[in-house]
């Protein structure tokens, strides 16, 4: 062995200098994700054992579990899961179904109080992107919606209509930058601008 050794020796420390500074430039290079290199390596060859030893102890434990220890209380468990799940969905319609009445009785007293032509619309999409500051609205110009016009709730107002298509326009809220409207103080009829800040 110590024979061995000495005569590949060079080959050796060159074949380890060699790993010495690949595992020295893993260390500082990072992927496009801004990911180490070294850290990529290890997970990628980690992962496999890992999915073995869980696969491993998922199914013992699965198993002792549900025909050894719990078999009835976990059917019990899968039938009161799926009776939560079934009464969750029901609620949640619930409340859709009710916040649409409250919705269509605020705006059936907005629009009596209004002294402007409005019509009802619903928010039917939104604009491309997670920081798009844009909503479709399902009326367009063949219902009388054109470019420029307010979009407004009771609670006040929520943007103007940008473009304005056959069947849906296209809404600028007030929370992008490049928003602005001419507004009255409801206390002092102050006038002034309002800008969006993009939040």
């Amino acid at each position: 062995m110590e024979s061995f050794l000495n005569r590949y020796r060079n080959i050796t420390v060159l074949l380890l200098l060699i790993f010495a500074q690949l595992i020295l430039l893993a260390v500082q290079i990072r992927n496009d994700q801004d990911v180490r290199m070294i850290r990529v390596w290890t997970v990628t060859a980690v992962t496999p054992a890992a999915r073995i030893a869980e696969w491993m102890r998922g199914g013992s434990i699965g198993f002792l579990h549900d025909y050894v220890l719990l078999r009835d209380t976990h059917d019990e468990n899968q039938r009161l899961r799926a009776e939560i799940a079934r009464l969750k969905l029901e609620n949640n319609f619930l409340k859709n179904e009710l916040n649409t009445a409250e919705r269509g009785q605020a705006l059936a007293v907005f629009q009596g109080r209004t002294p402007s032509k409005t019509m009802a619309a619903n928010v039917i999409g939104s604009g491309a992107g997670s920081n798009s500051k844009v909503v479709f609205v399902d009326r367009g110009s063949v219902a009388g919606v054109q470019r420029g016009m307010a979009v407004v709730t009771p609670d006040g107002i929520i943007g103007t209509v940008i473009e304005s298509y056959p069947t849906a326009s296209e809404v600028l809220l007030i929370t992008d930058p490049d928003f602005g409207a001419g507004v009255v103080s409801q206390k002092t009829q102050v006038r002034g601008t309002l800008k969006g800040q993009g939040t």
